[in-house]
């Protein structure tokens, strides 16, 4: 048999369904072996042939089980599955024997009672579902249904009349009755919704509300292809093109589009990738700088990457070289013979006379003298070119870093 369970506070207590049994069951008992915490069988050393089922036993350690059988010759409780064990928020636990296990009114009896005391006070009544309450026994009786919030008492002991308001979700008939006027209804929105002043526009998606003294109507932004724009824009109108120019702008003016923001066409700005949608490549810029000139003369080329510098004042030539006259000298001695064949001294003038004597050998040398020099007047040939000298090229181009110029279309 179950154990009882909070649906059935409060009558379940005065039978034999009850928390503690019978009063006649309020005994003592002694645990004969020991128990386990896996064990459903718990045998006593006395007899327990007199016990009220189903009960509750308390064992001395704490644990409370519930018993729903008497076997092993009328020693022994016993419950029906592990689940009975450690139940109203005790826990399973071993027993050694001679512990002693309780089937009386203990403390945590007492707190389990005082916990369905409040429980049955909560409602003052019978409590289940509304379609099980049944007929009411007697006038006077309350019943409390918990899936509809409804409660009901019995006043003439034969029906049940129900004494708390209306839930507003079980109200009917709202938005065709207009019954009662402190709750919102469609109707009634739609009523006050008409009395309100200026242009009531419904065309379209949505809708706005705008008065004719506070300027033109609100409309909102639209967007998609460049294609796509309405025709006949309102003034203060605004679409975005989602594939022109990566985004652009347009309002409307006088019936048409005008587009805002952006580059207007003609424009040219430089990218470090290939030129966008609505872009092209600008060819007059290529290899080329920018710089500003006139309007007359936008649009032509000019410079060069190389230059040479002429030097005109470098011109054929000639050196003018004056005649030189001059003389050179020497000093000399005259001229000496010796005489390898004869003996004894010679005189200077026997050296002298006898250069060709016979046996002797002739040492010569001028005496004085000059030479004279002349070096006539004379041009250097000439050199260079005859004009038009010039340097070697060099390039005008500093260090750079490569763009793309693109148009605007």
């Amino acid at each position: 048999m179950a154990q009882p369970s909070s649906p059935n506070f409060p009558s379940s207590y005065d039978d034999v369904n009850s928390l503690l049994g019978l009063p006649g069951n309020r005994e003592v008992f002694t645990v004969a072996a020991v128990i386990s915490v896996d064990d459903t069988v718990f045998q006593m050393a006395e007899d327990l042939s007199n016990v009220n089922l189903p009960c509750y036993i308390t064992f001395e350690g704490g644990e409370i089980v519930y018993i729903t059988a008497i076997t092993g010759g009328d020693k022994s409780f016993e419950c029906d599955t592990l689940s009975e064990r450690g139940v109203l928020s005790t826990s399973i636990q071993p027993h050694g024997a001679n512990e002693e296990v309780y089937i009386t009114i203990l403390s945590p009896n007492h707190n389990l009672m005082r916990a369905a005391l409040m429980l049955a006070q909560k409602y003052q009544g019978l409590v289940g579902l509304d379609a099980a309450k049944g007929t009411p026994s007697a006038a006077g009786e309350a019943y409390v249904a918990t899936d509809t919030d409804y409660i009901y008492r019995c006043f003439d002991g034969i029906t049940w009349t129900r004494i708390n308001y209306d839930s507003h979700a079980n109200l009917s008939n709202l938005t065709a009755v207009d019954s009662h006027t402190q709750y919102h209804i469609d109707s009634r929105a739609v009523t006050w919704h008409g009395t309100q002043p200026g242009i009531h526009i419904t065309s379209g998606d949505d809708h706005d509300h705008y008065s004719s003294a506070e300027g033109p109507a609100v409309v909102r932004i639209d967007g998609g292809l460049d294609a796509n724009k309405p025709t006949g824009p309102a003034d203060g109108q605004i679409y975005f093109a989602t594939d022109l120019d990566g985004g652009t702008l347009h309002v409307g003016q006088g019936d048409s589009w005008s587009k805002i923001g952006g580059v207007p066409q003609g424009g040219i700005m430089a990218f470090d990738e290939p030129c966008p949608s609505g872009w092209t490549r600008y060819a007059g810029l290529n290899d080329a700088y920018p710089r500003g000139n006139t309007v007359a003369l936008a649009g032509t080329t000019g410079g060069s990457f190389w230059h040479l510098h002429g030097y005109s004042a470098i011109r054929e030539h000639y050196h003018t070289v004056n005649a030189v006259s001059g003389i050179t000298s020497n000093s000399g001695t005259p001229s000496t013979h010796y005489d390898t064949a004869r003996s004894g001294a010679i005189s200077q003038t026997a050296v002298a006379h006898s250069s060709n004597s016979t046996g002797g050998s002739n040492v010569t040398y001028s005496g004085n003298h000059s030479h004279t020099l002349t070096v006539p007047a004379h041009s250097t040939e000439n050199a260079g070119l005859g004009s038009g000298a010039e340097t070697n090229s060099g390039m005008n181009k500093p260090e750079s870093y490569r763009i793309n110029w693109c148009q605007k279309d």
